[in-house]
């Protein structure tokens, strides 16, 4: 009976380790740190106005904290610094009909800090992560832009590789102008919605497992 009891007692501390290891596992904080490349939209970089003209690219570095509360649910905060690198240029740009931005939307370099939500496989399947969330441009005139995104990397209680592809959509104030040519004829408030994609490449840092 005491070798029955015994082998009850192990099996029941095995099964507690084991379901303390998911708990761990599925509620790991992490400090993801990343690099990007990034696309940008004209009316941060460039303001041509003209058509598909302007925009630009840059490089950007990131910090996120990721917690993962429940199986399948992980919720991250991250803040990104974007410097754009390449910019379109406007010279010798003519239209007729042209978009002015404000000038305070010309940001160099970009900030951006972003709260999400979202779905993650759960532990002893391949890690593929989809979030869907709202943040700021620190510094500009536009109310919440949307982010949605993507991510996989490894796993393991450690290091982990990160990488991420996320895509952004805000809204700002702008003026339809029209020209003769000579001077402008006439100006009519618009909403213009920029969006942008970002390809971030990194680790993440266990903060508590």
């Amino acid at each position: 009976m005491k070798t029955v009891l015994s082998a009850v007692v192990v099996g029941l501390m095995l099964v507690v380790s084991e379901i303390g290891a998911q708990e761990t596992a599925r509620r790991r904080v992490g400090l993801g740190l990343t690099g990007a490349v990034t696309t940008l939209p004209d009316v941060f970089v460039s303001q041509c106005g003209v058509g598909n003209t302007g925009g630009g690219a840059g490089i950007a570095g990131a910090g996120a904290l990721l917690f993962r509360p429940w199986n399948w649910i992980a919720m991250q905060a991250d803040v990104s610094a974007t410097l754009p690198t390449i910019k379109a240029g406007c010279v010798g740009l003519v239209s007729a009909v042209r978009i002015d931005y404000d000038h305070k939307d010309f940001i160099d370099p970009v900030f951006l800090s972003t709260a999400r939500i979202g779905l993650e496989t759960p532990p002893g399947l391949p890690l593929v992560r989809a979030t869907i969330g709202a943040g700021y441009v620190l510094g500009g005139t536009q109310p919440p832009l949307t982010v949605w995104g993507f991510a996989t990397g490894t796993r393991g209680q450690g290091k982990r590789l990160l990488i991420e592809w996320d895509r952004f959509r805000t809204r700002v104030n702008a003026a339809e102008v029209r020209s003769n040519g000579l001077v402008d004829t006439s100006s009519t408030p618009m909403v213009v919605r920029p969006r942008w994609s970002a390809l971030r490449i990194g680790v993440e840092l266990p903060l508590k497992r």
